[in-house]
C-alpha cells in the first residue's frame, strides 16, 4: 500500500482487525475520540508510524508488533488493558504515558522494545506478566507503584541496562520477595 497518512472521521467508532496491517509506508493516523474498538492487528507491521494516541474510549488493544520505527504512545485516561504483545517489535519505542486507569499490560507487550529507557507502572496494575519488558535493552529505570502484588520472574529478562527499580518507601522487603534484585531497589 502507498498509503501515508490517514485522519479516520469523528462518526467512525471501530477499527477493524488488520485494518492496516502491514501498510509499510504509513507514517501517520489520527484516531478520534469517538473510537471504543480497535481490532487485533489493525496496525501491525506499520513500520514507518511514528507515533499514536489511544483515545480512552478504547479500552483494550493489542495491534501494534514490529512498528519498527514507532517512537512515542500516548495511551489516554480510560484505556484498561494492553494486551499480549502489543508493542512487542517496536524496536525505536522510546516514550510510552500508561494512565493509572489500565489496570493489565499483558505478557510480551513491550518484549523488544530495544529503544525505551523509562517507564511508569501505573497505579491501577497489579501484575507484571511474563516477559513483559524482555530484551528492552536500553531500559535503565522503571518506577513501580505499591499497587504491585506479582511481578513473573522473568518480566525484566534481558534488560541488562535496567539499574534502577523505583518502588515506594518502605516497600523493599516487599518487592525483593516479588524477585526483583534487591541492589537494583532505590526507595522514593
Amino acid at each position: 500500500s502507498k498509503l501515508e497518512s490517514v485522519e479516520i472521521p469523528d462518526s467512525v467508532t471501530e477499527i477493524g482487525s488488520y485494518a492496516f496491517h502491514k501498510c509499510k509506508k504509513l507514517k501517520a493516523i489520527t484516531i478520534p475520540n469517538g473510537v471504543t474498538k480497535i481490532g487485533s492487528d489493525a496496525f501491525t507491521y506499520c513500520t514507518a508510524l511514528k507515533s499514536i494516541v489511544i483515545p480512552g474510549g478504547v479500552t483494550s488493544f493489542t495491534c501494534f508488533t514490529n512498528c519498527k520505527k514507532l517512537e512515542s504512545v500516548v495511551i489516554q485516561e480510560g484505556v484498561e488493558s494492553i494486551k499480549i504483545e502489543c508493542f512487542k517489535g517496536c524496536a525505536s519505542l522510546k516514550s510510552v504515558i500508561i494512565p493509572d486507569s489500565v489496570t493489565f499490560i499483558g505478557p510480551l507487550s513491550f518484549c523488544k522494545c530495544t529503544a525505551l529507557e523509562s517507564i511508569f507502572i501505573p497505579n491501577g496494575l497489579t501484575q507484571i506478566c511474563s516477559e513483559t519488558f524482555k530484551d528492552c535493552t536500553a531500559l535503565k529505570s522503571v518506577v513501580i507503584p505499591d499497587s504491585i502484588k506479582e511481578i513473573a520472574t522473568d518480566a525484566f529478562d534481558g534488560c541488562a541496562e535496567l539499574n534502577e527499580i523505583i518502588i515506594p518507601v518502605g516497600t523493599k522487603n516487599k518487592f525483593a520477595d516479588l524477585g526483583l534484585r534487591r541492589s537494583r531497589l532505590v526507595e522514593k
